[in-house]
């Protein structure tokens, strides 16, 4: 389940409900699983700004918590800056309550110039 948080700030969220073959550790999710929902979730967020494609440059993880197989988890992004075709977001993966922070990143995403709209 993917909605649009914040339209004026760039805030993306998914919900995702996790399986029980994603582990790393027996009972833990891969730590290159969530990697991978924050880095798709950042995708829809350069797509809802209307941005037709950038590739992520850097994607830098600070893991805090392990994630239970099993789970629900909530992957949140915000755009903090656009310069010029450059996208510089964090995110966070938290407990559907919030009461859990099982990791924050920062990323940077960079626009093709084919596809970088300077009129805006």
């Amino acid at each position: 389940e993917l909605y649009k948080k914040d339209d004026e700030n760039h805030v993306v969220v998914a919900r995702v409900d996790l399986g029980r073959n994603l582990d790393g550790h027996p009972g833990v999710v891969h730590g290159g699983i969530i990697a991978l929902l924050i880095d798709e979730t950042l995708g829809f967020g350069f797509f809802s700004m209307g941005v037709p494609f950038a590739y992520t440059a850097n994607l830098s993880i600070n893991y805090m918590a392990p994630v239970a197989a099993g789970s629900t988890i909530l992957v949140e992004v915000k755009l903090d800056r656009q310069e010029n075709r450059k996208l510089f977001w964090t995110a966070s993966v938290l407990s559907p309550d919030r009461e859990t922070t099982y990791c924050n990143a920062t990323s940077l995403f960079i626009i093709p110039r084919e596809h970088h709209d300077t009129s805006k």
